[in-house]
């Protein structure tokens, strides 16, 4: 078997679980993102009657007890009551995230078979995220709401103790993790992105909106991941084979189909509108000289003139 019938083997082998994964990364991380901001949401404010952390801070830090409760104090209460339902939203992201690496992984594993000089950054990438993001993801997020929650019980529950919550222990510890992930999956989405799109797995849009993906990782625009979810809707409907439009061509052959640059579809409109004013020419006797025997000379024959043609005809008449 050859390595091009090995690769679409292995990818129709693996196709149903990896269009599965694009799926469930798209529901899971916009499911999650939702679930998160409906319990953030609605929480006091000052118009409660709290008074702001630095309202609180000053006073503590004048000698004397605040006259009214803290608005930071109350807010990591609120967020302690929903302790619960801010940890199903975690889950549900990081289960995500988990099902967005495996997609990827089948995407970029696709790419190297269609051109093994791909570097070894993709794969470490990938690796890199897997290993690190998602489970430093819950258990920093997990650690944090379980905090929230213990803070009701707390000996103190000054504004300060409040503020310093998810900072410190293994909340703390799985945030700095969870950062590195995050590079390693915005490095990942990138990577994979661009060289799928090279070798002509995905189209222009689809590669350009996968890099944008990447950079969103690092950067919190894209609540609750909605434009994640869209990404791999279109992913696991181009791995499956229901893309609108058709998959693109290097799916079916195994082998890199690069998308045309700029230069070639230039050069492609110039000799389309070429071939039909080359054709009208000869069809009308405007594209060549005569011969001694009154014959048309064509394009390319010696003694071809363009538009001698013409001017012996009038020269005639």
């Amino acid at each position: 078997m050859s390595s091009v019938e090995e690769t679409l083997s292995w990818e129709a082998q693996w196709r149903p679980r990896a269009a599965a994964a694009a799926f469930v990364a798209a529901v899971a991380s916009v499911g999650g993102g939702i679930v998160q901001s409906a319990a953030s949401r609605g929480g006091p404010d000052e118009s409660d009657g709290f008074i702001s952390l630095p309202e609180a801070l000053g006073t503590t830090v004048a000698g004397r007890d605040p006259a009214e409760p803290s608005l930071i104090v109350r807010q990591a209460d609120e967020l302690g009551e929903k302790a619960g339902m801010l940890t199903l939203g975690t889950l549900l992201v990081s289960l995500g995230a988990l099902a967005a690496i495996a997609a990827l992984t089948y995407l970029f594993r696709a790419a190297r078979a269609r051109n093994p000089g791909i570097g070894r950054a993709v794969g470490w990438s990938i690796a890199a995220a897997l290993a690190i993001y998602p489970l430093a993801h819950a258990v920093g997020e997990i650690a944090t709401w379980t905090q929230f929650a213990d803070l009701a019980d707390a000996k103190d529950r000054s504004p300060a103790a409040a503020k310093e919550i998810g900072r410190e222990g293994l909340a703390g510890n799985a945030r700095l993790l969870e950062t590195l992930g995050a590079f390693a999956l915005a490095l990942a989405f990138v990577l994979t992105a661009l060289n799928a799109m090279r070798v002509g797995l995905l189209t222009r849009f689809m590669g350009i909106l996968g890099i944008l993906i990447g950079v969103l990782v690092l950067f919190p625009l894209d609540r609750p991941h909605l434009v994640r979810a869209i990404w791999f809707v279109f992913l696991g409907l181009l791995i499956a084979g229901r893309y609108p439009g058709g998959r693109p061509k290097a799916w079916e052959t195994g082998r890199a189909e690069p998308w045309p640059t700029q230069q070639e579809l230039r050069e492609r409109r110039a000799a389309a509108r070429g071939a039909p004013a080359a054709a009208a020419a000869t069809a009308t006797g405007d594209g060549g000289d005569d011969d001694d025997e009154g014959r048309l000379l064509e394009p390319g024959e010696e003694g071809y003139v363009p538009g001698a043609a013409r001017r012996k005809r009038k020269k005639r008449r």
